[in-house]
């Protein structure tokens, strides 16, 4: 965890953590909530193309990181 998430985490206490039943509903549900102040989303491998979405917010301010990571090759998307 780098110093800046760990500030982050400590100042907001909060993850917010995007489940969604499609790619596109989970961005729009995650670009709100950085939206409404919240930086550390996690987007879980249970979205449909999850390395996807977090390829795509990572230019709206998030701290992304995936949860949900049941295989190997989950992990190394």
């Amino acid at each position: 965890m780098t110093h800046s998430v760990r500030e982050e985490l400590v100042r907001t206490r909060l993850v917010a953590v995007i489940r969604a039943a499609t790619p596109a509903a989970a961005e729009g549900a995650a670009r709100a909530v950085v939206r409404g102040g919240i930086r550390l989303v996690e987007v879980t491998f249970t979205v449909p193309d999850a390395p996807s979405v977090m390829r795509a917010l990572a230019d709206c301010g998030a701290v992304v990181g995936a949860g949900t990571v049941l295989t190997a090759a989950e992990a190394h998307a």
